[in-house]
Formats: structure tokens, C-alpha cells, sequence
């Protein structure tokens, strides 16, 4: 067959196009020789660049940028009680998880830390556009016994079962009320879920009282007042109870609480009316339930009279870590996590000196929910027999709430901060309320003004200046107005008397009119005014330092001694109240 020129022409362009640009394998990889070549002679007009070898080259990958499904997923509730369990009866209750984007995603079940399997292993399964529901179950299994250090752990699992699996978390227990806190966790999204439940050594009641004590209030005296104590029973089966007053404790005091009822859950806490003086916030606190709960960096203040006290809260099953400050020289660190949550004794100070102090309590981490305290010391009143009433006084309790009622009659009685405790009885075990008020006179009484009078370390007291002899205020100065003092017909106060020593050039002030301990050697000059022996409303100490070696008795409303050098000034006790 005869070929055109042109088309045998058109075939060689073809092949030699070809080999310039793709050519064999063999024709692409140089001999060693030709490489080498081509790197130490390179062409003039197309020179390399010189190539460091330590330095990688620096090659651009191809951005792509990071979008994310936008996932808003939601979990109903957002808190879940599964009530109490036992070895011999579960408990379960149950949740919805869902999202409002749509489409699929993929969700990653994690618990917290202590639980197996443990935080970095999860469970997963997919959420489609119809929710998810979940029933979560406690079970818990025969008790562990230590008896060494008399110790109760409890195996327990929590399973949470749907259309996706089931998945088990386990964990050991010691028993009691637990809060733990449950994840799902998405590209981009999370969603925990707070559960709450109680773990049961043994099948049976359980007794639980809403609160540790019952803070009246200022009561004027004659006034009958009502409260009440809410008891549940947690556990399995029927719970007896028995209500009424203990034998006098050595522990009685006045129980201060931090309930709120004005302040709402979420909104900012502040002091219920009458603890301004005696309580002090600093940083931002939040209600919850009418208590305070306080963000990192916070802090409670607390300036009391006594020998001791117990602050009361709630331990959380998070790490809560507080910082204990006392009478600004004494620090330490307190740990609040109890592995569960309880609402328990956060502090307990006890064996102080009878005297002023303040307490100092920051928040460094965690959670720390203050519900009220105690102040343990001698300068607290206890009621007469029957002044606490309590109705009913005994009942039957399974699963409802019932409520004590606790009436205290405060006719004839003094002004005065009482203390007392009811207690409550029952077939699994017992629980302490105290009881205080601060019982006030019924008319407001009339007080006088006191002016003071300094000679170095002496300080003259009277409430007539100008009807004092020239003899005894010579050489003193710094008129100054003192406080005021009550008529010696006020109810709950005593004539303060003045004695004065010459040889010593000192006053000394006491209630009592025969002389005490340090009156050897004084001449009394006599009342200058009454002074209140308990706390009347909007009264105020007056404190008694006394130097050993001199015979000086000096007096303060600052419960600092106002700069007194303490090494020669001994703390002595309060004289009285005054206005």
C-alpha cells in the first residue's frame, strides 16, 4: 500500500514527540556518572541552587480548612436522680439524648475519673435526627469489709442501655450519696449529664434530716416561733422514728445559718439580715438553694466569740480544696472531696481560748457549699425544760417527706443567745438538729452616753464628767465618747462598776459590786451604768487585757486590743455588751 509524504512525515513527529517527553523507565534514571554530572556542572544559563542537607525543605501542604458540623446536642434531663440501691435491688431511672442540627453524628460515651473503664477509653454509637433514649441503671453487689481501717466499699455498675448497646461502667464504693458527672462527647461538642444516687451496704431504711440545726433569729422575748425539719427515707423499706431533747452535750453552741430564702438559685447570693457584722464575702457568690456557693478566688469571713466552731457544708465527690485561715496566723489547706457527696462537717476548730477570732476560709479549687455554723464556747444560755416543742414527735416514713415542726416559747426568758438540740431517733441510727435564738427585750431600752479619759495606759470611764471631783480626772485627757450604757432597769444587764487602785494610779471595771480576783487593793468607786451580760440587738464587746507585771488593766471595743504589745497585754475575757 503506497503512504502519502505527509502522513509518514506526521507519523516520525509522532514518535520522536513521544520519546522527548515521556521516554522509558531506563531513559528517565541517569547512570551514576550522568547524575553526578548534572549536579557538580550545572548549565550557566539555569543555575541550582546550593542545597544545605540538615535543612528540610520547606514544602506548603495544602490548606483545607477546618470546618465542623455545627453539633447542638442536648440531653433531657439535665440532672438525673436514680435514687438509692443496694445489693439486693437496683435502681434506675431514664434520659433522652438529642440534637437539633441534622444529619448523623457519632457520639463518644466517657465517665469520670475513678470509673472503669476509665476516661481515655470510650464507648460510641451514632445520633441520627429522632432522639436517643437511654435508661440508666445502678446495680450494686455484695460489700467489701476492711476491717483494718474499718472501711465498706461496695461494687457497683452503672449501665447505660438503648437502641446503640449497652455500656457498663464500674467502680467500688464505700456507701453513702454520690454526685458523678457523665459525657457525650462530639466533633466538636459536648454534653455531660450530673447523676446523682445513693449506695446502700444492706437492704433497709435509711434516715436523712434536711438540715444540721435550726437558726431562729432575734426573737423578742414573750414570742412563740415556728420551724420545721423536713425527714426522708432514701432506703428500703419502712423507716420509725422518735423526736425529742437529748441530755445537755458539751458541745452546745449557737448554730448560725447561711439560708437565704430571698436569693434564687443562680442569682447572686448575699448575707440573710443580721449576719452583716458577724459575716463577711469577698469575690462572687452564687445561690444555690438559698445557701452561697463560692467561684475560684473567693472567700467567707467569720468573726466569733468562743472556743471553737464547726462550719457545715456540702463535701462534693470533685476534689474541693480550701485554704483555713485563723486569727491571721494560722493557715492550712483543707481537702473537701469525699469521693461522694454528703453534706457533712467541712471544719471543725475546737479547744481555742475563750476570746475573739476570726476565721478566714478562700476557695483554691473546686466546689465548697457553706450551709451555716456552729460557735462552741461558755457565753451561750440553754432554755428551760419544755421551751422546744416538737409535733409529731414519732412516725412512720417509706417513701414521702415527712415534716417535724419545732415551736420554741421564748416567755420569761432573758435576753440572751440560746442554744439547745433536738434529737431523732430512729431504726437506722439517729441525727442531731441544734437549735438557736437570740432571744431580745421587748421594748427598746434607754441608754445613756459613757465618755472615756486616757492617762497613758489607764482609762477613766464616767457618764457625769462634769459631776466627777477635779481629784480624779487630774492629769487625765483625750475626752472622747465611749459607748453608751444601760438603765439598771434593762432586763439582762448588770451595774458595771468602777474601782480604782492608787497605788497602781488604775482603773478596773467589773459587774461585781463584792470585788473579784483582781480588785485586791482597789477602792470601789462605784456604777458608772449598766452593761449588758448577753448579746442585746446592736450591742457590741468590750474587752479586758491585763499586764502581769505592772498590775495595768486596760479595755477595747477592737478585739485586737488596739496595738497593744500582746507579749505584755494578756487577753482577759469581755466585760459586758454595750451599745
Amino acid at each position: 500500500m503506497q503512504r502519502s509524504p505527509a502522513l509518514v512525515l506526521a507519523v516520525i513527529f509522532l514518535i520522536c514527540f513521544c520519546l522527548a517527553g515521556t521516554g522509558t523507565a531506563q531513559d528517565k534514571t541517569p547512570a551514576p556518572e550522568t547524575a553526578k554530572a548534572l549536579k557538580t556542572e550545572p548549565a550557566v544559563e539555569e543555575p541550582t541552587p546550593e542545597v544545605n542537607p540538615d535543612v528540610k525543605p520547606d514544602i506548603k501542604p495544602e490548606i483545607k480548612p477546618d470546618v465542623k458540623p455545627d453539633i447542638k446536642p442536648d440531653i433531657r434531663p439535665a440532672e438525673l436522680s436514680l435514687g438509692a440501691a443496694s445489693p439486693s435491688r437496683g435502681s434506675s431511672n431514664v434520659m433522652i439524648l438529642k440534637k437539633s442540627s441534622p444529619g448523623y453524628a457519632r457520639w463518644a460515651l466517657q465517665g469520670p475519673a475513678g470509673w472503669f473503664p476509665p476516661p481515655e477509653e470510650k464507648y460510641s454509637g451514632m445520633l441520627g435526627p429522632e432522639p436517643l433514649n437511654f435508661k440508666i441503671t445502678l446495680k450494686c453487689f455484695p460489700a467489701k469489709e476492711f476491717p483494718a481501717d474499718d472501711t465498706t466499699y461496695v461494687p457497683v455498675e452503672l449501665v447505660f442501655e438503648s437502641a446503640a448497646g449497652s455500656f457498663v461502667f464500674r467502680n467500688e464504693l464505700r456507701p453513702g450519696r454520690y454526685k458523678e458527672r457523665f459525657s457525650f462527647v462530639f466533633d466538636g461538642a459536648e454534653k455531660g449529664i450530673n447523676i446523682y444516687f445513693r449506695v446502700l451496704k444492706k437492704e433497709g431504711p435509711v434516715l436523712l434530716a434536711d438540715t444540721h440545726g435550726l437558726d431562729f433569729g432575734s426573737i423578742e422575748s414573750g414570742r412563740t416561733v415556728n420551724r420545721t425539719v423536713h425527714v426522708r427515707n432514701p432506703g428500703r423499706g419502712v423507716l420509725s422514728w422518735k423526736a425529742g431533747q437529748p441530755p445537755p452535750s458539751l458541745n452546745n453552741g449557737r448554730y448560725v445559718s447561711l439560708f437565704n430564702q430571698e436569693v434564687r438559685d443562680g442569682g447572686t447570693y448575699y448575707l440573710p439580715s443580721g449576719l452583716n457584722d458577724m459575716v463577711q464575702l469577698q469575690g462572687e457568690w452564687t445561690g444555690v438553694e438559698g445557701c452561697p456557693l463560692g467561684k475560684s478566688g473567693s472567700s467567707i469571713q467569720i468573726n466569733f466569740t468562743g472556743t471553737g466552731i464547726i462550719v457545715y457544708g456540702v463535701k462534693d465527690s470533685d476534689p474541693g480544696l480550701l485554704n483555713m485561715r485563723l486569727d491571721d496566723d494560722t493557715t492550712e489547706d483543707i481537702q473537701c472531696g469525699s469521693g461522694y457527696l454528703e453534706s457533712t462537717e467541712i471544719l471543725v476548730l475546737s479547744g481555742l481560748l475563750e476570746g475573739p477570732h476570726k476565721l478566714v476560709l478562700s476557695r483554691k479549687d473546686g466546689m465548697v457549699f457553706a450551709e451555716g455554723f456552729k460557735v462552741l464556747g461558755s457565753g451561750f444560755l440553754k432554755g428551760p425544760d419544755h421551751w422546744i416543742k416538737i409535733v409529731p414527735d414519732s412516725g412512720t416514713t417509706t417513701s414521702e417527706t415527712d415534716f417535724i415542726n419545732v415551736t420554741i416559747n421564748t416567755a420569761g426568758l432573758a435576753p440572751g443567745i440560746y442554744g439547745d438540740q433536738i434529737e431523732i431517733i430512729s431504726n437506722s441510727g439517729r441525727a442531731t438538729v441544734d437549735i438557736s435564738a437570740n432571744v431580745t427585750v421587748s421594748s427598746v431600752p434607754q441608754v445613756f452616753k459613757v465618755f472615756r479619759f486616757t492617762r497613758g495606759r489607764d482609762i477613766l470611764y464616767s457618764s457625769n464628767p462634769s459631776a466627777e471631783s477635779p481629784r480624779k480626772t487630774a492629769g487625765y485627757a483625750g475626752r472622747a465618747l465611749a459607748f453608751s450604757l444601760f438603765r439598771e432597769d434593762t432586763p439582762g444587764t448588770r451595774p458595771l462598776c468602777r474601782w480604782y487602785s492608787r497605788s497602781n494610779a488604775n482603773h478596773y471595771y467589773t459587774t461585781s459590786r463584792e470585788g473579784d480576783k483582781f480588785t485586791r487593793g482597789y477602792v470601789l468607786e462605784g456604777p458608772i451604768g449598766n452593761i449588758a451580760t448577753t448579746r442585746l440587738p446592736g450591742t457590741r464587746e468590750l474587752y479586758h487585757w491585763y499586764n502581769q507585771s505592772t498590775g495595768i488593766h486596760t479595755y477595747t471595743l477592737d478585739p485586737r486590743g488596739e496595738n497593744l504589745p500582746k507579749a505584755k497585754f494578756l487577753y482577759q475575757g469581755i466585760v459586758g455588751y454595750v451599745k
